[in-house]
């Protein structure tokens, strides 16, 4: 070590004592800590060195006598921070000091004289085993990644000498690249099963956040540092521990605290449900905010019942809120979820008919999630699929809070239709042949009520207990199954119970069934957005979106089916007559011969990417007969060239390409611009009037008692309600944009209404 160097050598000896060497068999534990402080990629005009990523990975001692050496824990935090500013103040020191641990993720790339390659560090830390039922991180209900790692203070505050040392370095200027240290702060971390197979369990990533926006500190900021006071994720907690019993009764203490998690996605292995300790790692995930959270189910196959049963407890917790049922062998409490997620991703590529089932039939009960992304590669040639889909989404007896929908890559076709059509009749996801003595109703299971699994071989194991009160949608048949109604569970799918036993009794549906579910009218999915890897023909998509459209807001239809297709509007508009923004991708919109449902469309934004000429569209925007004429306030039509060319239905094959465009241009822009400066409702007369009856309501309900609403001037209300939902001049700007590419050259027309 050179002599400018020595100031660090304290803390690289106590680096050195739980580094571990690269050719050094990997053990990775049960919990990994990956911290990062430096950008995977540069600026195109700040590329002035050759970034090569490595890594050093700290086995932190979970011994108790270890743990209870406090200076020494700390002065292993105290040497992260040092050693990670000092890749930034002079790389080839760092280099130097610490050759012998890096592990190089990477092949080196040569450098150059005018590109020289630099080191920037990922911090990888685990502990050596768990911990002992004394220590803190057993006790306590949340704790940072600090007290996880044994060294819980700020080295600032309570370490003269690491002040120094950090103030010494700062007064050195950063080296080549430093100033892209802190250019991130992440902490990527992932817990394993700690089990022989040893597979990774659940996988998330914490950042730096401040007021909803990502924090760029400066190369001197302690980013690090603010990386480990961050508050560890209750699944993190779990592992470390050498008695989850412990932690699980320290977490039902009166006191404990939810975990405010910073934004990230929290993955979990679903192929995994067979692990004994996933209704444990079920309570961590419910008590613990998160973004967004994703089930891998990448790992599927036959489940067995052990497996089926804790993967309905995880769903049933965590999308619905409350568990619903336990094992018959291993009792378990009604628990509620604390923690709050409001997005779900599910790639459900190869996933089986059974799985979807259980994990859909949650979402029928969904309380806070408002977004789901199903990302797929065909997976929907099965109806039953998208019988599940229809059951959850558009049945009325569904209570879900899932109002923004995005599925990609799905085929649809006639079978598919009517299993949606046959779903949005029964309320049921699995429409049966019904006879004279066969009926859709309901049971109303009680805590203790005995449920069985189908679809499971043998008696053993495939049992449920309720652990509190359920209503379900249930299916029976006297006739043929034996005193034993269809149920559907939340997070379980189908299953079964007894009706002799007197506990659960099946209710029939009247001529109404809805009468026994009333769906709120609040819920129910807004915004649809569908991408389609092929379609039957040109019908099929009306059609589905007749049985499931009804209540949308937001459209977004992408067509990459490798040929061309037809939309009908017309059909469309009759199907989501509800619909305020349309977005068409890749496709041939026409209007149709029968516009009833046209004229009365109140479509505010409409959107036609990669399409061809719209006949009588400009038509439309022009007659005042058409809603849209006056309430549309933006319309984008992106005309294709490659797809004019391939079209030979054009008014005269003899107009080129090119003036047939202009021509297309000059019909929009004067269909626009006949509405300039023409007035414009700001709000619907339906919404205007609940607004100003709520608001005269209040107003009168004073009755002679000072209250707030007496001093209300009546008439100044209603003038202020009038001014808002007055109509006002509106003006129209169509603009004109020509985009080209290797493919094809397009002519965008876009029109803003202010």
């Amino acid at each position: 070590m050179t002599t400018e160097w020595e100031f660090l050598q304290p803390w690289r000896l106590s680096l050195l004592t739980v580094l571990q060497l690269p050719d050094a068999v990997q053990d990775t534990g049960h919990i990994r800590a990956t911290l990062q402080c430096w950008s995977d990629a540069l600026p195109n005009d700040q590329k002035f060195v050759t970034p090569d990523a490595c890594s050093l990975r700290v086995n932190f001692p979970t011994d108790p006598e270890l743990r209870s050496d406090r200076e020494s824990m700390q002065r292993i935090r105290e040497a992260l921070e040092l050693f990670d500013f000092l890749a930034a103040v002079d790389n080839a020191a760092f280099e130097l000091l610490l050759s012998d641990y890096l592990i190089v993720r990477q092949p080196l790339q040569e450098g150059t004289e005018r590109r020289p390659h630099v080191f920037w560090p990922t911090w990888e830390l685990q502990l050596a085993g768990t911990l002992a039922n004394g220590d803190v991180v057993a006790t306590e209900s949340s704790v940072t990644w600090g007290e996880l790692f044994g060294c819980p203070d700020d080295p600032w505050g309570s370490s003269e000498a690491f002040r120094a040392a950090m103030t010494k370095l700062r007064r050195m200027k950063l080296g080549r690249g430093g100033n892209h240290h802190n250019k991130i702060a992440t902490n990527s971390w992932q817990v394993f099963t700690g089990t022989v197979s040893d597979v990774l369990l659940v996988v998330s990533d914490q950042k730096l956040v401040r007021e909803g926006q990502r924090i760029r500190p400066s190369p001197w900021s302690r980013a690090l540092h603010k990386l480990l006071e961050l508050q560890v994720h209750h699944v993190v907690q779990l592992k470390a521990v050498d008695d989850t019993a412990k932690m699980m009764a320290t977490w039902q203490s009166p006191l404990c605290t939810t975990v405010k998690s910073k934004p990230g996605e929290t993955q979990f292995v679903g192929g995994l449900y067979s692990e004994p300790i996933i209704p444990e790692v079920a309570v961590a995930l419910a008590r613990t905010d998160m973004a967004t959270f994703k089930l891998d189910n990448t790992v599927d196959g036959v489940l067995l019942p052990e497996a089926r049963t804790n993967a309905g407890f995880l769903l049933s917790l965590l999308i619905c809120g409350r568990s619903i049922c336990f094992s018959s062998g291993n009792s378990l409490p009604a628990l509620e979820r604390t923690g709050k997620c409001s997005r779900w991703d599910i790639p459900i590529n190869g996933i089986s008919a059974l799985r979807f089932g259980a994990i859909f039939s949650a979402f029928t009960e969904a309380t806070s999630i408002e977004t789901l992304v199903l990302a797929d590669n065909g997976v929907y040639h099965d109806p039953v699929y998208w019988s599940w889909l229809a059951y959850v989404f558009c049945s009325k007896t569904s209570e879900t809070s899932v109002e923004i929908m995005d599925i990609s890559l799905v085929d649809v076709t006639e079978q598919h239709v009517v299993a949606v059509e046959q779903v949005a009749a029964s309320n049921y996801p699995q429409p049966k042949s019904e006879s004279a003595r066969s009926r859709y109703g309901y049971v109303v299971i009680q805590e203790g009520t005995e449920l069985r699994l189908t679809g499971v071989d043998g008696e053993q194991g495939g049992t449920l207990v309720a652990s509190r009160e359920c209503r379900c949608r249930a299916f029976y048949d006297d006739s043929d199954m034996n005193n034993v109604a269809e149920i559907v569970v939340p997070g379980y799918g189908i299953c079964e119970v007894n009706l002799l036993d007197g506990v659960a009794e099946f209710i029939h549906d009247t001529p109404a069934p809805n009468i026994f579910f009333t769906a709120n009218d609040t819920r129910g999915v807004r915004s649809l957005s569908l991408t389609l890897a092929s379609v039957e023909n040109d019908s099929i998509v009306p059609r589905l979106l007749s049985a499931i459209g009804g209540g949308l807001h937001t459209l977004s239809l992408e067509f990459k089916c490798g040929g061309p297709v037809g939309l009908n509007l017309s059909a469309l508009a009759s199907a989501c007559p509800e619909l305020k923004e349309l977005r068409v991708h890749n496709c041939n919109v026409k209007l149709g011969r029968d516009r009833e449902a046209l004229r009365a469309w109140g479509i505010r934004k409409l959107f036609l990417w990669g399409t061809q000429m719209v006949r009588n569209l400009p038509e439309c925007l022009s007659d005042s007969a058409y809603r849209m004429s006056g309430e549309l306030t933006k319309l984008e039509v992106s005309l294709t060239r490659q797809r004019l060319e391939y079209n030979s239905t054009w008014p005269c094959q003899r107009i080129t390409v090119q003036r047939y465009l202009n021509r297309t241009i000059g019909l929009y822009k004067r269909s626009l611009m006949a509405h300039d400066n023409d007035e414009l409702m700001l709000v619907d007369a339906e919404e205007f009037e609940k607004i100003r009856c709520a608001l005269i309501s209040v107003v009168d309900c004073g009755g002679g008692k000072l209250r707030a609403a007496t001093y209300l001037d009546a008439f100044r209300v209603i003038s202020i309600i009038l001014t808002f939902a007055a109509p006002k001049s509106r003006s129209v700007k169509v603009t004109e944009a020509r985009v080209a590419s290797w493919r094809a050259s397009r002519v965008r027309v876009i029109a803003e209404v202010h």
